[in-house]
């Protein structure tokens, strides 16, 4: 009724419709039922394989360490550790995409592992810890679903999880874990158990571990931006973006247009910008002119209806800012890709109403129509 109210219930109706098309879209879209699943189960899988060989390996080195009687010899190991991680984040800084995979779906293994004792352990753990690992599970689970880029997502859900990460490491105990096999001719039980001071030195190295894994993870991921956070120490001028850093060519071309920008359009005017950075209208305090600020969300159909709509209910038509490249990339604007408008719709939409170009940089474009209150609808 609400959504009814706020003339919100026709897109939210349109939007689950294209939903459900893109998990049939046989097109190849990664979206579809089965490439999403495909992504999810060949993770899941890195997630237990990376988990198991981890996990016994952390349990193996206290063991083997506590053996040197030499201190020199301790520590020297200690120190190789140290060493071996900070190689890791000099291999992550050159193969950015492999090695956070590697990392995020580490911890991820890691979080999904201790969570899953404290649930399955009812006799040790209250009902109200239970329910909040519970919860805590379904976030990680439910948060990066539906994303082409698989578990690396669940990142944004690990914010129950970790605490209850490091309160588990720090109240162990002990450590004693046991495998039995048995057949028609002998039981064979085999069990590693570790003291006192092996487990207080697991414990030091999986807390170090899993501390170094998450501020790795973190530091890098910045999720469509450039990997490495040294770089990123440039900001734009605007009010609303104090305290937001990027790379110095991004910062550039995005501060080229927002300075071009104040010349055609002040504050409540529509604008229209195709396509990937709905951002736009947040700092340029404009309105979407097609009701949306993201027109790609639009199937083809859909969008001539909105681009109509448009045309007979707004006074005027919208200046139009246009990319010349793939904004879901990370790397832009160093890509050497170049991308025209490709979608019919706003190709007519376009020529119909005589826009023309008046300011161009390397990534963006802005175009004026002819005779700004002249429309012509599309056919």
């Amino acid at each position: 009724m609400v959504m009814k109210l706020v003339g919100h219930y026709d897109f939210f109706i349109d939007a689950v419709k294209t939903l459900f098309s893109l998990t049939v879209d046989k097109s190849g879209d990664r979206y579809n039922v089965k490439g999403l699943i495909s992504i999810y189960y060949l993770d899941y899988l890195k997630v237990i394989g990376f988990t198991v060989v981890t996990i016994p390996i952390i349990i193996i080195i206290p063991k083997l360490l506590m053996r040197f009687n030499n201190r020199y010899l301790y520590y020297s190991s200690i120190i190789l550790f140290i060493i071996s991680i900070s190689a890791i984040f000099a291999l992550a800084l050159s193969r950015y995409y492999d090695i956070t995979r590697f990392l995020i779906l580490l911890v991820v293994g890691i979080l999904y592992l201790i969570l899953l004792l404290y649930i399955i352990n009812a006799e040790k753990s209250t009902k109200e810890l239970r329910l909040i690992c519970f919860i805590a599970l379904l976030i990680l689970i439910i948060t990066p679903m539906g994303s082409t880029v698989g578990l690396r997502n669940a990142i944004y859900g690990m914010w129950i999880p970790v605490p209850i990460a490091f309160m588990y490491i720090l109240n162990l105990k002990k450590i004693t874990i046991g495998i039995e096999t048995t057949n028609d001719s002998f039981l064979n039980h085999s069990k590693i158990s570790l003291n006192h001071s092996e487990t207080r030195l697991t414990k030091k190295i999986f807390f170090a571990l899993l501390t170094i894994l998450l501020i790795l993870s973190s530091f890098m991921y910045t999720y469509r931006d450039n990997y490495n956070r040294f770089l990123m120490r440039y900001s734009i001028k605007n009010t609303r973006l104090k305290g937001i850093f990027t790379t110095k060519e991004r910062a550039k071309v995005v501060q080229e247009l927002l300075d071009e920008m104040k010349y055609y359009v002040k504050e409540n005017d529509y604008l229209l910008m195709y396509d990937e950075m709905s951002m736009i209208y947040f700092l340029t305090k404009t309105r979407p002119y097609l009701y949306n600020s993201q027109p790609t969300l639009y199937r083809t159909e859909k969008l001539k209806e909105m681009l109509n709509k448009s045309i007979r209910e707004k006074p005027y038509l919208p200046v139009i800012v246009s990319v010349k490249t793939r904004l879901w990339d990370f790397d832009w604007p160093n890509g050497n890709y170049v991308k025209k408008i490709t979608d019919k719709n706003i190709i007519d939409f376009i020529e119909n109403n005589k826009y023309s170009l008046v300011w161009e940089n390397d990534i963006f474009e802005i175009l004026l129509p002819q005779d700004k209150k002249t429309h012509t609808a599309l056919r």
